[in-house]
């Protein structure tokens, strides 16, 4: 028998809860979820070179300069705030960015997202700086297939997200807490200003205690459309303290980027990240370890870093319909409910 190769076989039966996976997702990873499958009504998913097109700000912003209307919209809103941060233009443009990110919704097929979902587990987390509820919506539709699934982190707010300051719990937006019975109030979305002052809301405190608390040991990291802008100077330093030192702390750490920049820029600005040669990049959500090793990320890291194993890929395929997919991942799941 070959010891050697960490097959699929043995990733199916193997189940370790030590070794953890943490995904940061940026906009670039709503905006791959809804290539192939479009939004439910075909909506676009704005990005912040393009947001206050997709969403039409033109009237809110005709008073400013042609150049400044042409820039990014974390510019153009940054220079609206340090003008008069509570002025009602501002106030016009929260509220239509909340309706329509509020209005989207997943397609009914199986998207990136519901792979993502169910290619982690409970020991794992996903942060996200997204304010769209597509992470959310793929996350309650696959939890009554089964409730080991990654835990979740709105770094930036959601509007799929509620919270309740009394028990500082969160929940869906609106939905009726069952301990306090009220609804639980939306969160507060953070805008592109370069001070966002993370710990002067409860809720959002929270979810960075939870990244840091994550990004300390874990096996793995996957940075997925996320691209580090200039207004999210506070938002890397916490993830940097947390990290400390790639030469000191994370000798083993797999750190991985999938984006559709070129290799050389991305590296070059993740390097506070990278010890050495142990990261990945890759373009594809499809060939990121998350799909070679679909709720194995931590074991076949295991073997193959730690025990010197070569291994298989078990990759998943593109389903046309939750039946097929949720089949296909009851082998993994089934397995990690055997005792012992």
């Amino acid at each position: 028998m070959d010891n050697s190769v960490f097959k699929i076989s043995d990733q199916v039966n193997m189940v370790n809860e030590e070794y953890r996976h943490v995904v940061v997702l940026g906009a670039g990873a709503s905006k791959a979820s809804c290539i192939d499958k479009a939004e439910m009504s075909g909506k676009q998913i704005p990005l912040m070179n393009d947001l206050h097109k997709v969403i039409d700000l033109k009237t809110e912003l005709s008073d400013l300069p042609i150049d400044l209307q042409n820039e990014n919209f974390e510019v153009i809103f940054s220079t609206l705030y340090d003008k008069d941060p509570n002025s009602d233009i501002l106030r016009t443009i929260e509220k239509k960015i909340y309706d329509y990110f509020s209005s989207l919704k997943l397609p009914d097929t199986p998207t990136i997202y519901d792979h993502l979902i169910l290619s982690l587990r409970k020991k794992d987390l996903i942060a996200t700086f997204n304010w769209d509820p597509f992470l959310w919506q793929a996350f309650e539709r696959n939890l009554s297939f089964t409730d080991n699934l990654p835990q979740l982190a709105f770094l930036h707010g959601n509007v799929a997200i509620g919270f309740d300051k009394d028990t500082k719990t969160f929940g869906p937006n609106g939905y009726l807490n069952l301990k306090t019975k009220k609804t639980f109030q939306p969160t507060r979305l953070f805008y592109p200003i370069k001070h966002k002052n993370y710990n002067s809301d409860p809720y959002i405190k929270n979810q960075w205690n939870q990244l840091s608390m994550f990004l300390k040991n874990p096996a793995r990291v996957t940075i997925f459309g996320y691209s580090a802008p200039k207004t999210d100077v506070e938002a890397i330093s916490i993830m940097k303290t947390a990290w400390g030192l790639p030469e000191r702390n994370h000798l083993f750490t797999q750190f991985e980027i999938i984006d559709i920049k070129p290799k050389c820029e991305l590296t070059k600005s993740w390097k506070d990240f990278i010890f050495s040669h142990h990261y990945e990049v890759t373009n594809n959500f499809f060939k990121s370890s998350i799909m070679r090793f679909p709720r194995r990320t931590g074991e076949v890291f295991l073997a193959n870093y730690l025990e010197g194993k070569w291994y298989q890929e078990n990759y998943p395929p593109k389903f046309k319909n939750f039946k097929d997919m949720k089949t296909w991942y009851s082998t993994l799941i089934d397995s990690e409910q055997k005792p012992g």
